[in-house]
């Protein structure tokens, strides 16, 4: 079985637990992923798939970014999207409600401040993510790559700025 398969598209991996024990094949993960180790983008599972443009831009934003950061949540299987009440159709998705493969191409990654989001952000998008969430009361920010919007406009949703208090009469 190969602990580590890399195409044009895909990055798979059966097993994060069994690819840490090899040293040529971790070697080889981290000449091209240096910031992230597949542990902390897999699945419950210890499995992950993953689409290779998405991590390739995340190694970007992170070498932008120029410091740690905390992946909150990347791969997730069908049981572990039902668990943490994912979308349907999330993007952290590495299989269909049914079975069948999909890429996972979404980050979640905490933050320590408003700031720090909006440079994400910035840098997400700078480096081909399409899909924007904001979360500051949760302190984390979700970037993800979807088909492109026939306008060119990014999927977003949530916002950095704190909800103004209405004053009712």
């Amino acid at each position: 079985m190969n602990l580590l398969v890399i195409t044009d598209d895909m990055v798979y991996v059966p097993d994060t637990r069994e690819l840490a024990q090899s040293r040529s094949l971790m070697k080889k993960w981290k000449k091209r992923w240096p910031n992230v180790m597949p542990w902390e983008i897999d699945t419950r599972d210890f499995s992950l798939r993953m689409s290779v443009k998405a991590l390739d831009a995340w190694q970007r934003v992170r070498y932008d970014f120029g410091k740690a950061m905390y992946i909150t949540c990347a791969c997730r299987n069908w049981p572990h999207n039902e668990a943490v009440g994912g979308k349907r159709n999330s993007d952290h998705l590495t299989e269909g409600p049914r079975g069948g493969e999909r890429l996972c191409t979404a980050f979640d990654v905490g933050i320590a401040n408003v700031a720090e989001g909006r440079l994400l952000e910035k840098l997400a998008i700078k480096h081909g993510f399409n899909a924007i969430g904001r979360y500051p009361v949760s302190r984390f920010i979700h970037f993800s790559m979807r088909k492109p919007k026939p306008s060119g406009a990014i999927y977003q949703w949530g916002t950095w700025s704190k909800p103004k208090k209405v004053r009712h009469v």
